[in-house]
């Protein structure tokens, strides 16, 4: 049988990239790790096969980094069961002090060319065997990570700091260092003395220019080459230093290479045209020319990007419409397509430009605007023209129904200046109903309004109500209005609003989020309930319901419960007549305020980790919105969501924080540690 294996050489350049650590990571100095993450470990790249484990081993342990007791002591057995394993370490980077395994690890690990180590070291973890296995290395480059205001003083670090000073000297190799101090003191000084005495340093990476100054008074001593600023410092302040200093500024090197600002742009040279009177497309019709310039002006206009009102990078299009009288005609629609309203001038400014030129309003797709309620005559005037509008929403607002299935109902308010008049609305249902596709703007509140406004909106797919007006509930309720609605969120409304949508059809309603404490919605779930796919309701509602939420959307796939101080989840709540089997996320969206607060914490927690797994057979994720893994061994050990994440794993069911990571368990230490 042929050999179908790839050499180790080409095996060793696909892992690579994927085993390996930048530099800048490693040494990363920051508050929070880089390192403090829960996605899959690239260990699991060495259980594909024997030649990747053969392969992988020694780019897998080329950098080492530790995070926990655990993972100190289980590298301690590997290096101990294979010796030949500690030669390929270069780089190790220590996040705590770990104990005595620290010990074993530095006597096997004597080719480490960059280290790592850390002065924040909390009780009860001990720095014994890493002040004892220091002198047994001999690092070329030594980063050091400390606070910069409060220094920790307890017996472990104040060892630490004693054996990295008498380690120093004996390493001969040591000549660059990433000093992250800029201040002087007692822990200062016990650095600078043996770093001065041995004469080594020619490089040395401080965090900003405010400490170069320091450091250049405290190391000029030794043979400099470099100092590195790892934030960029704008060109004026570069020139300042250099008038101050020119013997230091000369060794200075900031964080980026080219300055910002100071950078000249090589403009490309075009040459002439041989003929100047050449006119594109002149032989092709007129209609040809229109397509192929009206499509190069929505490139050029950034027609698509300009749909969204977060990006800042689009360039201005108005230029490009005084190019030409084609360029005029053609790039109106683009132009036009897409408007932000950022003050009460642009809707008056847009009033008038409708106005004067009718044939403006159907090129209009999308109207985002937050100065909507203090322009309520032009809004109505635009509103009144705007024959093809697809979208109108307020720019404060997140997009909080997405268009992928996958994403999640989002925690964002509405402004309330952003609003439109009852009359306007009314206006739009009947002027861009058979266009509209969505609808996310407050409006005004009007009483006994007949439902069949609603009719109109044939072509509606997500709706954000905010609207206190109460409905005429009679026999004349549209049945079959709204027809391709499928995401419906309700901030407040009247109660006659969810009354009259349970008397509508409503075939394509998949997604519901009912944020009004004030409005009950039981009967609206017991007639559309059993088509949602996603449901998000106020536990209080849920509480009040005689019938239970699951008997009332069978079908839900994802769950979301907006949580108070005053109401938390019980047994009873997931008490249905039949296991709800679609149920695969459950989602809490927990105030800042109860995510701090001690007891309403601990019932959140305890409410989650004693869901009822008979109910909930296919339950796979419960997202908490309110807080986030920590990312220290420290922090890990006291919070309560690491242990309700570790006892619903035993269910298989994983815990997300509101970053959307899951939970993954630490390594933990088994057995006694080899000596």
């Amino acid at each position: 049988m042929p050999d179908t294996s790839l050499p180790d050489e080409i095996i060793s350049e696909i892992l690579s990239p994927a085993l390996k650590v930048a530099d800048d990571v490693f040494a990363d100095t920051s508050e929070v790790s880089p390192f403090a993450d829960y996605s899959e470990s690239t260990s699991a790249y060495l259980l594909v096969c024997k030649s990747w484990l053969r392969v992988a081993t020694p780019l897998l342990y080329n950098v080492v980094v530790l995070r926990s007791k655990a993972q100190a002591k289980a590298l301690e057995r590997a290096l101990a069961g294979n010796k030949r394993l500690g030669q390929f370490i270069k780089k190790l980077r220590i996040e705590g002090g770990y104990g005595q395994p620290m010990h074993t690890i530095l006597k096997f690990a004597s080719n480490v060319s960059d280290l790592y180590l850390t002065l924040q070291i909390f009780s009860p973890d001990s720095t014994e065997g890493l002040c004892k296995g220091l002198h047994l290395i001999n690092p070329t480059c030594l980063i050091l990570h400390d606070v910069r205001k409060k220094w920790l003083r307890n017996v472990m670090v104040t060892r630490l700091v004693g054996a990295i000073a008498a380690a120093i000297p004996k390493w001969d190799r040591l000549c660059i260092l990433c000093w992250p101090y800029d201040m002087t003191g007692p822990r200062v000084e016990s650095f600078v003395r043996p770093l001065v005495q041995a004469k080594r340093l020619h490089t040395i990476v401080i965090p900003s220019a405010v400490s170069a100054s320091r450091t250049w008074n405290a190391f000029k001593e030794c043979p400099l080459q470099l100092i590195h600023v790892k934030h960029p410092v704008d060109l004026h302040r570069q020139q300042q230093i250099s008038k101050k200093n020119p013997k230091m500024a000369a060794l200075l090197k900031y964080g980026y290479d080219v300055p910002q600002g100071s950078c000249d742009v090589e403009l490309l040279h075009i040459a002439p045209a041989l003929n100047p009177f050449f006119i594109p497309m002149s032989s092709a019709s007129t209609d040809v020319q229109d397509t192929v310039w009206s499509r190069v002006l929505y490139f050029a206009m950034s027609a698509e990007l300009a749909a969204d009102v977060a990006r800042h990078d689009i360039p201005l299009r108005f230029p490009l419409l005084l190019v030409s009288k084609k360029f005029h005609r053609l790039g109106l629609p683009h132009y036009y397509a897409h408007i932000v309203l950022k003050s009460v001038m642009s809707a008056e400014l847009l009033k008038l430009a409708l106005s004067c030129q009718p044939i403006l309003g159907p090129y209009i797709r999308t109207i985002v605007g937050t100065y909507m309620s203090y322009s309520a005559e032009s809004m109505l005037a635009i509103l009144s023209k705007t024959s093809g509008l697809v979208r109108i929403t307020s720019s404060l607002i997140r997009r909080t129904l997405k268009d992928d299935d996958d994403d999640d109902f989002d925690d964002y308010d509405f402004p309330s200046r952003g609003s439109i008049s009852w009359i306007a609305f009314d206006n739009m249902t009947r002027t861009s109903g058979a266009t509209l596709h969505e609808c996310s703007v407050p409006i005004t509140t009007r009483q006994n309004v007949s439902p069949t406004v609603f009719s109109h909106l044939v072509e509606l797919r997500k709706m954000e109500w905010r609207c206190g007006t109460t409905f005429v509930c009679d026999a004349t309720a549209p049945v079959k209005a709204l027809p391709k609605l499928s995401d419906l969120l309700v901030w407040n409304s009247d109660k006659s609003f969810l009354t009259v949508l349970s008397s509508m059809l409503l075939p394509s309603l998949r997604r519901v989020v009912l944020r009004c404490e004030d409005v009950k919605g039981e009967k609206f779930l017991l007639v559309h309930g059993s088509k949602l796919s996603e449901l998000e309701i106020p536990i209080s509602r849920v509480k009040e319901f005689s019938v239970n939420v699951l008997d009332l959307c069978p079908n839900i796939c994802t769950l979301s419960f907006s949580w108070s101080d005053d109401s938390f989840l019980d047994e009873k709540t997931f008490l249905s007549r039949t296991p709800a089997a679609s149920l695969t996320k459950m989602k809490m969206r927990m105030s800042s305020d109860d995510i701090q607060d001690k007891d309403a914490r601990t019932r959140c927690q305890k409410s989650i980790a004693t869901l009822p797994q008979k109910s909930l057979p296919n339950l796979r994720e419960v997202r908490v919105s309110a807080f986030q893994w920590p990312t220290s061994e420290r922090d890990i050990a006291r919070d309560g969501w690491v242990r309700t994440a570790e006892s619903l794993l035993a269910r298989g069911v994983s815990l997300t924080d509101k970053t959307g990571k899951k939970w993954r368990p630490r390594l933990k230490a088994r057995g006694r540690s080899s000596k």
